[in-house]
């Protein structure tokens, strides 16, 4: 079975035909970046959902009262992953370490073996 790209997946730990908690298994391994969120009456089973690493549990009894707690919780760190996976960090001419974000970067240009990141914070200059 092939991994798709999803950001998080509600997942139901009591389903007809499957397990969940064996589908989050696999799940934690081979879409390791997708966050799960497991949904059960059986609020007993939580603490078998650890060794998946869910990003939370929601309880079907407290639907109403949770849900939209989870669902913002989860829209932020989807939030600050996005922001997190667009910096860059370069090494300068004098050793130093410049950590920037890629909305701050206007061209980059090699002149000769140097590259110069030019943006915001003025032209950085790296071999």
């Amino acid at each position: 079975m092939e991994c798709k790209k999803f950001d998080a997946i509600f997942l139901d730990i009591a389903m007809p035909e499957f397990d969940g908690l064996n589908l989050g298994m696999w799940l934690s391994e081979k879409c390791s970046e997708t966050y799960i969120v497991y949904v059960s009456s059986r609020n007993e089973l939580v603490y078998r959902t650890f060794r998946t690493r869910p990003f939370s549990f929601l309880r079907k009894s407290h639907l109403d009262k949770e849900l939209s707690d989870i669902v913002g919780d989860l829209c932020k760190q989807l939030q600050k992953d996005t922001l997190e996976d667009d910096y860059f960090e370069i090494k300068l001419d004098n050793n130093e370490i410049f950590r920037f974000h890629a909305s701050n970067i206007f061209y980059i240009e090699v002149i000769g073996k140097n590259c110069h990141v030019v943006g915001t914070q003025g032209i950085h200059v790296t071999k």
